[in-house]
């Protein structure tokens, strides 16, 4: 058709999680700009039509309906959460339109049969066996779960904690809380009387950060290892001291040595002039596949 290609996207600009959509933004931008300068897509100019979910399903799933009926657009990137994937894809599967997730880790997103969906991380189910495997290679044998109950924080634990029991590892404490909660003590408590030797946390940024904090007030000095939310650096800027020594997993790191990896944080800092997250390397990526699949 003739005019733009409209590109789909959703993620959390405003809300507790904002700061991964500024990472979606960013990306997003960059990658559009770089393809329009290269002479577009099939010879057109592509344009990112980028909403916002506030990281809720609910808004995930009204603004997957204005993509895909109202703006017609032919493919969807996002969503940046497990549960507003999840909500998103029940809508592009009905639309028949390709959505390809930047950030969700759940497994059963991709376990469900549909042929509409498509994403970028690896599941919890890798990210799980990972940091259990981790916590084996350093003789911790004792671990205690911290997560949020939700696709996300349960599919992770669950997944640590399969994993754990393969490896002949203890789990002696599986806590949960309610995503938006800002007092974590009852349950670090608990976790403290278990004493485990590794606190194992499945968490975003926000609630992360206030759980290291008031996991320092407690006197809680074991080692603390948590999932890929970590990875955006206002973990480091809301828990400051507090998540020092803090190891988490993750798709993409800045101290990748890969020549492209280098080359693209290069040209990210030129434009942006701060360093690039793992959710900035997650949301190019989806970008060039979605490139790549248009041309095809």
């Amino acid at each position: 058709a003739a005019g733009p290609i409209k590109i789909g996207a959703f993620g959390p600009v405003s809300g507790d999680a904002a700061a991964y959509g500024k990472s979606v933004r960013e990306s997003l931008e960059m990658a559009v700009d770089e393809a329009n300068k290269a002479g577009g897509i099939l010879g057109q100019q592509v344009e990112f039509l980028l909403e916002d979910d506030a990281g809720k399903p609910e808004q995930a799933v009204s603004i997957c309906n204005k993509l895909t009926s109202q703006d017609k657009v032919p493919v969807v990137i996002g969503g940046i959460s497990s549960p507003t994937s999840l909500a998103c894809s029940e809508v592009t599967e009905r639309a028949q339109v390709p959505q390809v997730i930047t950030g969700g880790t759940a497994a059963r997103i991709t376990q469900r049969g549909n042929k509409f969906i498509f994403r970028i991380p690896v599941p919890d189910t890798r990210l799980g066996q990972d940091v259990a495997r981790f916590a084996q290679k350093k003789g911790w044998k004792k671990i205690a779960l911290l997560h949020v109950n939700d696709d996300f924080g349960n599919g992770g634990a669950k997944a640590v904690s399969d994993e754990a029991q393969k490896l002949g590892l203890e789990v002696a404490m599986d806590e949960s809380y309610t995503r938006g909660d800002k007092e974590f003590t009852a349950q670090l408590a608990q976790i403290k009387r278990a004493n485990p030797d590794v606190l194992v946390e499945w968490s975003r940024y926000a609630e992360g950060a206030l759980i290291a904090q008031q996991k320092v007030d407690l006197g809680m000095t074991m080692p603390h290892i948590g999932s890929d939310g970590f990875s955006a650096p206002q973990y480091i800027q809301l828990g400051q001291e507090a998540v020092e020594g803090v190891y988490y997993t993750a798709h993409w790191s800045i101290a990748s040595t890969h020549p492209y990896s280098r080359e693209w944080v290069q040209r990210f800092q030129a434009r942006f002039t701060h360093e690039p997250d793992a959710f900035n390397a997650q949301t190019y990526a989806a970008a060039l596949v979605v490139f790549d699949a248009l041309k095809r």
